[in-house]
This record gives structure tokens, C-alpha cells and sequence, in this order.
């Protein structure tokens, strides 16, 4: 079998916000890339579907603004093309898809679902939270791709080399036009693409220094929550290798459950120390008789 990896290739179109939309109209000028820098371009207004334009000036039709301003909603993301707004949201293989502006990094939300945390805090704040917490090591394993952010950040606190493994090819074509996520074309971050629980039987034993597993809740993806996979993560990595498990806090508030004492509880089977991190929504669990 052949090691499924994905070539992320980053797109530079314009993304624009109902934000930023604001400002072309009144402004003539907007930041391109959901701030991911201080750029700021200028945009020469179309008021005709033919009008020809030239020079240096980003074109943009006068009508798709005035669309997207009365017609869509404040998180979305549209894609400028050719004049012409695309919202980043989508059907693809029965799953609803949407990039969302957050006034920070954007995140994705699936069929109803964000994939980050974004009330009080920001995707790429929490997922900078999560990272520094885990303290990863010089190789490192993350688990979920999703935009990318984790692995991003494990490059920037300190890991050499980033194996990440991502279920869903169409994220990470999302993530290719996201540009929070142009981190992800860095030759030392390797994405593969497919079920983590298959294709981590691929890695070597005691190959990593930390995991950061960020799995979508339980009801969603149960295999990634179990004492079988969580003994595959145990054989990766070394001994006195970390990991952080984020698990959310699905019903805990509003039902009584505890989703965190279930995965201790199995991640102790397997042989980890662990405790919970509540200020991150997780479980620090590292690979040795004592935490």
C-alpha cells in the first residue's frame, strides 16, 4: 500500500467577510486574507457585469456586495474570483460544509458542528492553549488535521518534524484556501490522509515524543475514543512521551455526564498517567508509571 499523503498546496484567492465587504464599499480598500496579516489591498468597484478594469486595483462586482450584505450572515467567508463572490459553504457527500468568520482565525463547521471553540476564545488562541500545554517534542503526532492549526503550532513550539493524519480530504481542501492554514506546506509537517485508526498501526513503536489527539465529539467519531486505539497511541510513542487529549465537554454541564472519567479510565487500561486540564478541556497523559 502506498503512503497515502496529501500535497497541501496552498490558494492565495481574496477571502472577504461581511466585515471587510463593509469597508470595500465604504473604504475602497480591504485585508485579503481574514487577517491573518495587516495587508491591505484596493479594490475597484464593478458596477456592470462588463465593465472591463485594468491596473493593480482588486475588481469586485458593486451588486455581489450589496448581495452577500443583505442576503448572508455576519460569520460568513466568500471567495473572490473573477469579480465575483463564492461563499465558502457547501453539500459534499451528505455533510454540509462552512468556513466561519470569527474576528479571529476562521474555523469550519460540519453539518451544524465547529470544529473549535469559539465562544471566549478564538480557534488559533485555543489551539495555541492546547499545544503549549502538551509541550511538544521533537516529533510529534497530530491526530485530526481539521484546518491545521494544532500542527502548525506544534512546528512553533518546538517540534521538528509533524506527522498529521486527517480523515477528510474535503477540510483539507478547504484548509488549502484558508490562509491561518498555509502553515500546513511546511516540508516538515506530513499530512496523511485517512482513518487514523488504520494508519497509525503503520507508525513505528516508540517513534514519537507527543500526540495531540483533537477528535470530533464521542458521538461522532467513537473509534478514536477507544482503549484499542488509545493502545496504539501508547505503542508510538516513547517512554516519558506526552499526550493531550481534547474532549470537550459535550452534556457535562447541562446533563451530569463526565466523558472525561470514561477516557482515563481507558487510558489507564492501556498503561498512561493522566490528569484532566480543565482550563483546555482535556486529559494530559504521558507514557510512565507516574504522572
Amino acid at each position: 500500500m502506498s503512503d497515502p499523503i496529501f500535497e497541501f498546496k496552498p490558494k492565495h484567492f481574496p477571502l472577504l467577510t461581511q466585515k471587510e465587504i463593509m469597508r470595500i464599499l465604504k473604504e475602497g480598500k480591504f485585508n485579503p486574507d481574514l487577517g491573518y496579516t495587516d495587508l491591505e489591498v484596493k479594490a475597484h468597484v464593478l458596477n456592470h457585469d462588463g465593465e472591463t478594469h485594468s491596473g493593480e486595483e482588486i475588481p469586485v462586482n458593486r451588486r455581489e456586495l450589496e448581495v452577500a450584505l443583505s442576503r448572508g450572515k455576519r460569520e460568513d467567508v466568500y471567495v473572490l474570483k473573477n469579480g465575483k463572490l463564492f461563499k465558502l459553504s457547501f453539500f459534499k457527500n451528505g455533510r454540509y460544509y462552512r468556513l466561519l468568520d470569527t474576528g479571529e482565525a476562521p474555523t469550519i463547521e460540519i453539518s451544524g458542528i465547529r470544529m473549535h471553540r469559539t465562544k471566549g476564545i478564538g480557534p488559533w488562541k485555543d489551539s495555541e492553549r492546547k499545544t503549549l500545554s502538551l509541550r511538544p517534542g521533537k516529533k510529534h503526532l497530530d491526530i485530526c488535521t481539521g484546518l491545521g492549526y494544532t500542527a502548525i503550532n506544534a512546528l512553533r513550539f518546538g517540534s521538528q518534524e509533524v506527522i498529521t493524519i486527517e480523515k477528510d480530504e474535503t477540510i483539507l481542501e478547504i484548509a488549502e484556501l484558508n490562509p491561518w492554514s498555509r502553515g500546513l506546506s511546511s516540508e516538515r509537517i506530513k499530512i496523511k490522509l485517512g482513518d487514523a485508526t488504520e494508519l497509525i498501526r503503520d507508525l513505528e513503536d516508540s517513534s514519537f515524543d507527543s500526540v495531540l489527539l483533537d477528535p470530533p465529539r464521542m458521538a461522532l467519531a467513537g473509534e478514536l475514543y477507544s482503549r484499542e486505539f488509545y493502545q496504539e497511541i501508547f505503542r508510538v510513542l516513547k517512554t516519558g512521551g506526552r499526550l493531550f487529549h481534547y474532549t470537550g465537554d459535550p452534556g457535562g454541564k447541562y446533563r451530569g455526564k463526565d466523558i472525561q472519567r470514561g477516557v482515563m479510565e481507558r487510558l489507564r487500561v492501556v498503561g498512561f498517567s493522566c490528569r484532566r486540564d480543565r482550563e483546555n478541556y482535556g486529559i494530559l497523559a504521558i507514557k510512565r508509571s507516574e504522572f
